[in-house]
């Protein structure tokens, strides 16, 4: 059997500027193929290691040749293009978060990163302005505690908790307990045991009632439930002296 000869041999392939001429616009013979798994490692294989150019190659510490290059908004919208849908779905490993954590961690953007980013966003919808992520809310939410934030809300603008927080104010003269400062306007009432572990104990004890279809229940029992109302619990606190004390929990469930 005669050995089969390529059909390139003694042809010079180079920078032809004729040939570029022909084939512009017309697609390539590799379009839309893919290269086997072996044979994109005997690739890797093949230039692992060596040196091309010390002109176009990167090193470390140099400045990139393309530093200060703006691209034209038209190659910004192909580039764009061609990345469609490609990055979509990758799952990153947990050792590839980790080392994204630690590159990030301390890291503090100068005000000009910061005033570019603001530009760069002035103008712009927000791409969940009037969608409905139903994926994000509720019961699929991260933080989703089976529906406490209700509950949590109707006992704090109760008249219970109200009248609790004036005697607690009372108690401490209208002073906040740690840095002393006695604006009315600037205090609030702090639940030495927290206000968060109270409820949970509550809900265990009462148990057997939804907080859904039992809200209004858990509400009128939840008003002869001492603990909530220990004028002893609580104490005066700035509202700077305040955020310090307040638990994770509680920051969360003020929030919603």
């Amino acid at each position: 059997m005669s050995k089969r000869i390529p059909w390139n041999k003694g042809l010079k392939i180079g920078p032809n500027l004729e040939h570029s001429k022909i084939m512009k616009g017309k697609p390539s013979g590799f379009l839309g193929k893919h290269h086997r798994e072996n044979t994109i490692n005997k690739i890797k294989e093949t230039h692992k290691g060596k040196h091309y150019s010390l002109k176009t190659e990167f090193r470390k510490g140099c400045i990139s040749l393309r530093k200060g290059i703006k691209l034209l908004d038209e190659t910004k919208r192909k580039i764009s293009f061609s990345m469609k849908g490609k990055l979509k779905g990758i799952k990153l490993s947990e050792e590839h978060r980790k080392k994204i954590g630690l590159a990030l961690t301390g890291r503090k953007l100068s005000n000009e990163h910061r005033k570019n980013i603001s530009l760069g966003k002035k103008g712009k919808v927000a791409w969940s302005k009037g969608k409905k992520l139903s994926h994000l809310t509720g019961k699929n939410a991260s933080n989703w505690k089976g529906g406490i934030t209700p509950l949590y809300t109707s006992i704090r603008e109760s008249l219970e908790y109200k009248l609790w927080r004036n005697a607690v104010y009372q108690k401490d003269n209208y002073t906040c307990c740690e840095c002393e400062d006695n604006k009315g306007s600037n205090l609030e009432a702090h639940h030495i045991k927290p206000f968060a572990f109270i409820l949970k104990e509550f809900l265990q004890e009462y148990n057997q009632f939804s907080l859904f279809d039992d809200k209004e229940i858990l509400i009128r029992l939840a008003i002869t439930y001492k603990p909530f109302w220990d004028i002893a619990n609580g104490k005066t606190l700035c509202k700077d002296c305040h955020k310090k004390q307040l638990l994770p929990q509680e920051r969360n469930l003020q929030c919603q």
